[in-house]
C-alpha cells in the first residue's frame, strides 16, 4: 500500500511539475510577443501625434469632400492631398491587419483609435470604393473591417470593460 501511495504521489508531483512548467512557458511566450509588438504599437502612437498627421486628418474630415470628387478615388487626387489621403487610409489599413491577423490586440487599437477610425473610413469610403472600381483590387480592406470593427464596439464599452475609471472629484 506505501509503494501504491508513493507511486500516485509522485505521479501527481510529476503532473503538477508538467503543469507549472507549461503555465510558465506560455507566461514566458506572452511576454517575448508582448516585447517583439511594442515598438510597433509605440511607433503607431507616436505617429498620430505628429503635427503632420493632425494636418492631414482636419483636412480630410473638413474639406477633403468639398474640394475633390471622389469618382476619381485615391489615384484621381492631387498631390499633396493624395498624400495626406494615403497617409491616413493606409495607416489604419495596416493597423487592420495587425488586428485581423491578431499581432496587436483588438481592444488596444480600438480603445485608442476607434472614434478616429469611422470617422476617417466615413470621409474616405467613397473613395476608397472609387479606387476598388478603377484598379479592381481590394484597396483598404483591412481599413474597411477595422471600421466595422470600432462600428460595433465603442471605446467607451472597451474602456469600461478593461477597467478604467474616470478620476474623482
Amino acid at each position: 500500500m506505501d509503494q501504491q501511495f508513493a507511486a500516485v504521489a509522485a505521479l501527481a508531483l510529476s503532473f503538477l511539475a508538467l503543469l507549472i512548467s507549461a503555465a510558465t512557458a506560455y507566461r514566458q511566450l506572452t511576454l517575448m510577443r508582448g516585447a517583439n509588438i511594442l515598438p510597433i504599437v509605440l511607433e503607431s502612437f507616436s505617429e498620430t501625434r505628429t503635427q503632420e498627421w493632425t494636418v492631414c486628418r482636419e483636412y480630410i474630415n473638413e474639406r477633403l469632400a468639398m474640394e475633390h470628387d471622389p469618382r476619381g478615388g485615391l489615384v484621381g487626387l492631387p498631390e499633396p492631398i493624395k498624400h495626406q489621403v494615403r497617409k491616413v487610409a493606409f495607416f489604419f489599413d495596416d493597423l487592420g491587419k495587425l488586428v485581423a491577423h491578431r499581432v496587436v490586440d483588438e481592444d488596444l487599437i480600438l480603445g485608442a483609435y476607434g472614434g478616429s477610425v469611422l470617422a476617417m473610413w466615413r470621409a474616405l469610403a467613397p473613395y476608397i470604393a472609387a479606387q476598388r472600381e478603377i484598379d479592381g483590387a481590394g484597396t483598404a480592406v483591412y481599413f474597411e473591417d477595422l471600421a466595422r470593427r470600432a462600428h460595433t464596439r465603442t471605446g467607451t464599452e472597451i474602456h469600461a470593460r478593461i477597467g478604467l475609471r474616470p478620476f474623482p472629484d
